[in-house]
């Protein structure tokens, strides 16, 4: 059933909607506020804070009842994002009517995890890796950092795999996206916790990365030139191009 996040003056709350019991006292052992009731009824949307929510996620193994759910969460908020799970794709049209801003259709979903994870059971594991939570990889949307705007996607240290520009989420390769400017959101797949050797930016490390970008090179004594190619910075404060007899592309900046 509709999960509610609405945000307050401290801190974004989860309020979870549940004609079970048992279900709303497992969301209360979980540290979430739950609301008993059937979240058709405007009434039990509104003791949820709906009109008050930023996104709403509508989950109630019915397509009937997830229509019915999300055209009155609409008509309470006009403005917050909705998601929303169904079951037959042909009811696809009748949820965005209803107000969905996105559908996920959860046999549709299941069925191409199944079968990529027959053809690969290696890919079938990084997939299932990719939407679990808390460990190994993860996919995240985020800001652009100052320290990255300039930069063409390949460049900076997560995997970037669309950029979000003006709304839109345009692929990594696009050629309209050129380089990261001010204000665009990338999405990525990076480690689910930051790790020594994965800082994330925005993470721990990120003061230290960023003085350390300010002499050219990474706080792990890493650099990257021109075209995105990653350079280990030798002993000595020399840049180690891969070459050490300086006969490489180009000469060696560390030298004089």
């Amino acid at each position: 059933w509709p999960v509610a996040a609405a945000r307050d003056a401290v801190a974004e709350r989860i309020v979870v909607v549940d004609p079970s019991p048992a279900a709303i006292a497992e969301a209360n052992e979980l540290g979430l506020v739950g609301v008993l009731g059937d979240a058709t009824r405007s009434d039990v949307l509104r003791r949820a804070r709906v009109p008050d929510a930023t996104q709403i996620i509508v989950t109630t193994g019915r397509d009937d009842a997830s229509v019915l759910s999300t055209l009155t969460a609409r008509q309470l908020n006009p403005h917050a994002e909705i998601v929303v799970a169904i079951r037959e794709e042909e009811n696809v049209g009748l949820v965005r009517q209803g107000g969905a801003n996105s559908v996920i259709i959860s046999s549709d979903a299941v069925g191409r995890l199944l079968g990529l994870a027959t053809v690969s059971p290696a890919l079938g594991n990084v997939l299932e890796d990719l939407i679990s939570t808390g460990e190994g990889l993860e996919v995240a949307e985020r800001d652009v950092r100052p320290r990255e705007e300039g930069r063409v996607p390949r460049q900076i240290d997560d995997l970037v795999i669309a950029v979000v520009r003006d709304g839109d989420a345009l692929p990594y390769y696009s050629p309209a996206v050129g380089h990261l400017v001010r204000g665009d959101r990338v999405i990525v797949v990076r480690p689910a916790e930051e790790l020594p050797w994965a800082p994330r930016p925005g993470g721990s490390t990120e003061e230290a990365r960023a003085e350390a970008d300010s002499n050219g090179s990474d706080a792990d004594g890493w650099f990257s030139d021109d075209r995105g190619k990653r350079h280990k910075r030798a002993d000595g404060g020399e840049r180690d191009d891969g070459d050490a007899s300086g006969s490489g592309s180009g000469p060696d900046p560390g030298r004089r």
